[in-house]
């Protein structure tokens, strides 16, 4: 195995494993058979003793590797530091880290981090997992007792960069890392993209839609609910009750594409019958925003793996499932607070070839 991939959410898993191209795959169960592996710990609202403890188990399933990548959230949701912590701890490692991705408007300014222009503390992110503060060393300190430093603190165990505003930043940063001849370090999916840019990573096939396409959110981000008002020019939008239900069956066997934004709690009950909605229709592909409700879903459908595709764009992973009803059909999916509010109907053309 050319890279470990550990993320603590199944979007975050995909989203950064697919920037590694052919040769990838995310793992959700069985045996890993790919160059570059993505794992999740399913760990961003455990307790961070819990947290260490998922982390230590993929250390111990997979001990071969050439590199290690930690993904983090790019808002630090999540017990960032404990999990950084540990995987230091077991390989006696020390870590470059950073959460900047400038595409997706995640930059650090002398160790704050701001979301789109925002100190992170006032943004909708801080109050999902309460964060008080917008400093990167603070939030690390929060669940480690590691030493945690800027780059140039060469006594930290977690080394993060003071300022990542741009993209020419983070090669810069790779560009560090690698001379230090570091193969483990962590970050969001912005850093991923450096490390597989240097490791000369053949991007991945094509992934298209060739019939209808069935869109799915159980995430209350602000910017899902955007982007799914911004889709409903051309895609209907159902809710998940009987009605949504029975309408997006009857346009998906039409061969017309539907879409589907629900409150996931209350989903959950009745997830049965979203399944078997999917699997009765058989859409062309899958489109799923937010890590939980792709999770529920694709456990639902016994899925074993994704086999990693092209990228549509930035924050946008794309791939094939691998085992259960559905194998082989076409899934892409985004975290809920990726893109831009077009994003989900410029995903719809380019899987569709539409121009």
């Amino acid at each position: 195995m050319r890279v470990l991939i550990i993320a603590d959410d199944l979007t975050g898993a995909l989203d950064t494993t697919c920037r590694f191209g052919k040769g990838s795959a995310v793992l959700l169960s069985g045996e890993a058979d790919a160059d570059f592996v993505g794992v999740t710990t399913d760990s961003r609202l455990l307790r961070p003793e819990e947290a260490r403890s998922r982390v230590r188990e993929i250390l111990n399933l997979f001990p071969s590797w050439q590199y290690l990548y930690k993904k983090v959230d790019s808002t630090m949701r999540g017990n960032v530091g404990a999990e950084l912590g540990e995987i230091c701890e077991f390989l006696n490692a020390e870590m470059p880290f950073t959460p900047a991705y400038p595409e997706q408007g995640r930059i650090v300014i002398d160790g704050t981090l701001y979301v789109r222009g925002k100190l992170l503390e006032e943004t909708s992110y801080a109050k999902e997992l309460p964060i008080t503060s917008s400093n990167i060393l603070e939030i690390l300190r929060s669940t480690t007792n590691l030493r945690v430093g800027y780059w140039e603190d060469r006594d930290a165990m977690i080394r993060t960069f003071r300022n990542i505003r741009e993209r020419r930043d983070l090669s810069e940063a790779m560009e560090t890392i690698i001379d230090e001849g570091l193969r483990v370090m962590g970050g969001s999916a912005g850093l991923a993209i450096e490390l597989s840019e240097f490791l000369g990573c053949e991007r991945g096939d094509e992934v298209r839609a060739h019939g209808p396409v069935l869109f799915l959110s159980g995430s209350g981000n602000e910017v899902t609910r955007e982007q799914f008002s911004v889709l409903a020019r051309e895609v209907p939008v159902f809710g998940y009750d009987e009605e949504g239900i029975r309408s997006s069956r009857r346009r998906l066997l039409e061969g017309a594409d539907a879409a589907m934004l629900f409150d996931l709690g209350k989903a959950l009950k009745g997830i049965r019958e979203l399944v078997d909605l999917i699997i009765d229709s058989r859409p062309s592909a899958l489109v799923v925003v937010g890590g939980e409700t792709l999770r529920a879903v694709l456990r639902q459908l016994e899925v074993s793996a994704i086999r990693m595709g092209s990228y549509p764009e930035d924050g946008v992973a794309a791939g094939w499932i691998v085992g259960g009803p559905l194998d082989g059909t076409p899934l892409i999916s985004k975290a809920g607070g990726f893109g831009d509010p077009e994003t989900l109907l410029r995903v719809l053309r380019i899987i569709k070839e539409l121009g």
